[in-house]
């Protein structure tokens, strides 16, 4: 039963048969206030209010970024925008670290953290399964806002997108950091950051001109350690050295958190400490068992060889599976306490931000007299988990209006808790997909989502799959022909937000230069333009049959124009030529400085990115040695075994 927001409750919904030939149904507007998700009614996870205000949030990162790309001093003055966007980005996640430092320290300090820190931090809270094991692991409640504090914060937020915290937030970071609360005055006088390798200190620069500041993927850096060895420092034997920390930790009797990334936490499985998840246990205890790990952290290293590939080896003389070490190493990319790049986390949500504001989301007066576009998308984020319910092993995809309201929900601190208890497990949000897995899992999410509710899930202009028989499904989706699992009036798109339903490809990650992944690109533009042919096929034949009423003839004519207008979800564009600016990062328009940070170059590539001194991209695209992209394909493949649905 749906209890309606309307007074006239007991109303039934509008009717949807035309009365004439040119008479369009009246657009919905009796939205329930509250939805049925897989067979448990009562159900609101987020609402209109939770939207705007998730919207504001975004507002304000927005106009940071566009204040960061605009221009400012210091140390990336020179470089081109999203170049400069992104090295901001590395300060904003060292600055992160430093938050959590002052919240360890004081935990009654000002819960308003800068700007830069929480957009950091909401990137974080959009991988909520990583998010929830670096909260139990390493952070504790330092790393949590509660959603009264996220409340007041957002209200800090002006009509114009301007972060107004309350002074004391200025004067108990400033006190804590030596550091201004502003991030753009911090970041026009920052010029690197102190690290510390097995005892040993070093600063390292953000930017180099030779490509290998910290916040460049060539990072390299000489650091003398204790013993008097030279050790060349760079992000892959920081994420080593830090795994290295965690085995020597888990060889400690006393310390009952410690545990290794990438074993406490699972889609079944949320425990409050390590020592609670069966996994991490197991995991511990070969750890234990190992007899030639060594006892010190520099043992550790030397046994490791400072890299990955070395860390791999060593965990293979464990007992773990191989699903086991692949979860760990994917852990420890990198030497900051998360278990993710989060300035790449940020870097891809960057690019949702951008869709909304394309939408003309960002304005913060488009919702405040009528907000029937948020009300379906509350809707259809419901239907999607009620979709979700129904098929544990599909992997389906949102649009943009259902990933908004995702996202919202994943801010709150019941997200976990809320997905497994109405759909049984916790619904990851990975940030990091392959396109060709996206496209597959777009066209599948279509076709469920029409068999299950009756209506179009999309009306961007993308052209859809054609619709097999419900009997293809039945089984999978609990369905019949004469039976749906939910109302349609709800989540049935319109044309006043049909470009809100464009597939949702912030996450998606572009493979460059491989041969097979720019086979399977050209075949999905084949598919997308039969599909176009197909559609307009149709309409003329039904045009000339008469069968349609003019509503629907003109509603599926502005579809056709939508489609040949439309840029196809899942076809990232991306340099074959990069063009260098200063510092050896990208430049220019067709540079790869346009990368948001979703593509990945394979090892052998013949596209290179960075000067003759071997300078990597530091504006989004990745180039990882063999045995990282290796590794990466291998989580990759798992994630695509696991969640992958096919209908034969």
């Amino acid at each position: 039963m749906l209890r309606r927001k309307s007074s006239a409750s007991s109303n039934p919904p509008p009717s949807y048969t035309s009365d004439g030939a040119s008479s369009a149904p009246p657009a919905f507007t009796d939205f329930p206030d509250s939805y049925t998700v897989n067979k448990q009614s009562g159900i609101l996870f987020v609402d209109d209010g939770d939207l705007q205000a998730h919207l504001k949030l975004l507002a304000a990162f927005h106009a940071l970024r566009q204040r960061v790309e605009a221009g400012c001093k210091g140390v990336a003055a020179e470089l081109e925008p999203k170049a400069r966007w992104t090295v901001f980005l590395y300060v904003a996640v060292w600055r992160t670290e430093l938050w959590l430092k002052q919240r360890t320290r004081e935990p009654d300090a000002s819960p308003y953290p800068p700007l830069d820190v929480l957009l950091i931090w909401h990137s974080a809270r959009l991988n909520p399964l990583r998010f929830a094991e670096d909260r139990i692991r390493i952070h504790g409640d330092t790393i949590k806002l509660t959603d009264d504090q996220l409340k007041r914060i957002i209200a800090c937020i002006d009509a114009k997108a301007t972060y107004n915290p309350p002074e004391s937030a200025f004067a108990s970071w400033e006190a804590h950091t030596s550091q201004p609360f502003d991030p753009i005055l911090h970041f026009e006088e920052t010029q690197g950051r102190p690290l510390v390798v097995e005892g040993a200190e070093y600063f390292a620069p953000w930017v180099t001109r030779e490509g290998t500041g910290y916040a460049q993927q060539g990072f390299l850096a000489s650091v003398t350690l204790s013993s008097g060895n030279k050790l060349a420092v760079t992000h892959e034997s920081l994420g080593a050295s830090r795994l290295a920390e965690d085995l020597v930790a888990c060889q400690t009797k006393n310390d009952s958190r410690a545990s290794l990334a990438g074993t406490v936490v699972s889609t079944i499985s949320c425990p409050s400490s390590p020592a609670e998840s069966a996994q991490a246990v197991r995991v511990r205890s070969a750890v234990e068992k190992s007899k030639k790990l060594g006892g010190s952290v520099a043992e550790v290293n030397k046994r490791c060889k400072y890299s990955l590939q070395g860390a791999q080896a060593v965990l293979r003389t464990m007992a773990l599976t191989g699903r086991d070490i692949a979860n760990i190493l994917s852990r420890y990319t990198r030497g900051e306490p998360f278990s993710l790049d989060l300035a790449m986390a940020a870097l891809r949500q960057g690019s949702f931000i951008q869709k909304m504001h394309g939408l003309g989301w960002l304005d913060l007066h488009r919702f405040s007299d009528d907000d029937m576009i948020l009300s379906r998308c509350v809707a259809r984020y419901h239907a999607f988990l009620d979709l979700i319910s129904s098929a544990p092993s599909s992997f389906f995809v949102p649009t943009l209006d259902i990933d908004l309201a995702w996202h919202t929900h994943q801010l709150k601190s019941t997200y976990v808790s809320d997905t497994m208890r109405t759909i049984g497990r916790a619904v990851d949000h990975d940030d990091k997909v392959a396109e060709g897995t996206l496209a597959n899992g777009f066209d599948i999410t279509a076709q469920a989502w029409w068999a299950r509710f009756g209506v179009p899930y999309s009306m961007c202009g993308c052209p859809l799959p054609s619709q097999p028989p419900l009997s293809r499904f039945a089984n999978r989706f609990g369905l019949s022909s004469s039976n749906t699992a939910y109302p349609s009036g709800p989540i049935a798109p319109s044309d006043a937000d049909a470009d809100a339903t464009h597939p949702s490809e912030h996450n998606s990650l572009v493979v460059i230069g491989h041969p097979a992944a720019e086979r399977a690109r050209q075949q999905r533009q084949k598919e997308l333009d039969s599909r176009r042919v197909r559609d307009a096929k149709a309409l003329a034949k039904d045009v000339k049959n008469g069968k349609l009423p003019e509503y629907e003839r003109v509603r599926r004519e502005k579809q056709l124009e939508r489609s040949n207008d439309h840029a196809f979800a899942f076809f990232a564009p991306f340099p074959m030529v990069p063009i260098y600016g200063p510092l050896g990062f990208p430049a220019g328009a067709g540079g790869c400085a346009a990368s948001d940070g979703n593509q990945v170059c394979p090892p052998s590539t013949n596209v290179q990115c960075g000067t003759a001194s071997n300078a990597q991209c530091g504006a989004g695209t990745r180039y990882v040695s063999q045995f990282t992209y290796a590794l990466s394909r291998h989580t990759d493949c798992l994630l695509a075994h696991h969640w992958r649905m096919r209908i034969d």
